[in-house]
C-alpha cells in the first residue's frame, strides 16, 4: 500500500465538477477528501486524511465508468520526483 494520501484522479469528463467529483467519491467509497482540487482537461488532486483513505478510494474509483469515461486513480508523485524516478530520463539526462 502506498504511504500517499494524495491521488490524482484522471480521464474525467468534461461535465465533471469539484461538487460532482466529491459526491461520487463519498457514494463509491464512503469517504470525505479533505480537498479536492479540479484542473482542467479532465483531471483532478484529491487531499485524504490519510493513506488508508486513500487507498479505498482508489480501490472504489479506478477504472470505474461515470459520465462515459473510465476514471483512472493513482497515488499523485510530486513532478520532480516522478521525472527523476523515470529511467529513461535518467540516462539521457534530462532533469529539470
Amino acid at each position: 500500500m502506498s504511504s500517499n494520501n494524495k491521488l490524482y484522479i484522471g480521464n474525467l469528463s468534461s461535465n465533471v465538477d469539484a461538487d460532482v467529483l466529491n459526491e461520487l467519491i463519498r457514494e463509491k467509497s464512503g469517504c470525505f477528501p479533505t480537498s479536492v482540487l479540479l484542473k482542467g482537461a479532465g483531471y483532478a488532486f484529491v487531499e485524504c486524511l490519510d493513506p488508508e483513505m486513500a487507498e479505498k478510494i482508489k480501490a472504489s474509483l479506478n477504472g470505474f465508468l461515470f459520465e462515459g469515461s473510465n476514471i483512472q486513480v493513482q497515488p499523485s508523485v510530486p513532478r520532480y520526483q516522478s521525472v527523476h524516478a523515470d529511467p529513461v530520463c535518467q540516462k539521457v539526462g534530462k532533469h529539470p
